[in-house]
């Protein structure tokens, strides 16, 4: 499910993308500083990416809420197909909807202290941040991506400073799915 998150999100991801530009006036090309350019859904899913801010015990709790979902997919795999999102549609609060459409996975979300909003946000940011942290990797200064709106800085901060903690409860994500 994941996986076709993220082929949804590079609208949500084009702070990091544009950042990534050679020059300044490619990067302003690539994705203008204004928000004009972007629908409404998308307007809203930038607003809530740049207010939220990640904290170890929603990501704890998104861990969490993972893995139960992935126990009620495993043992409902019919479910998976309801919860599909295609990329055009990919946006936190169809993500949410879609979560909260099938009892299972609510329930199995809201086990772990979690909304299904806040499981959708908490994803869209992971996926943010990680795109924006390779491209600081690349030489990308930090506050290039608040200027153009979208990333908290926050984020990008928490995402690095606790980098082996997140990096941990990713692997035990992964072997989760595998069981």
């Amino acid at each position: 499910m994941i996986k076709r998150l993220m082929r949804g999100t590079s609208v949500l991801l084009f702070t990091a993308v544009a950042a990534c530009a050679t020059d300044e006036q490619t990067a302003n090309e690539q994705a203008p500083d204004s928000l004009a350019s972007v629908s409404a859904t998308e307007r809203r899913d930038l607003e809530t990416l740049s207010s939220y801010e990640l904290s170890m015990e929603d990501l704890e709790r998104w861990a969490q809420a993972n893995v139960a979902v992935s126990k009620v997919v495993r043992q409902q795999p019919e479910l998976e197909a309801q919860m599909a999102i295609n990329a055009e549609d990919a946006s936190i609060d169809t993500l949410a909807a879609r979560m909260e459409a099938v009892p299972p996975v609510k329930e199995a979300i809201e086990s772990s202290g979690l909304s299904a909003h806040r499981f959708a946000t908490i994803t869209y940011t992971i996926m943010q941040v990680a795109m924006a942290q390779l491209a600081l990797q690349q030489g990308v200064p930090a506050d290039s991506f608040a200027a153009r709106g979208g990333i908290n800085p926050r984020n990008l901060e928490f995402y690095v400073n606790n980098r082996i903690e997140i990096d941990r409860l990713m692997q035990q994500l992964k072997e989760t799915r595998r069981r």
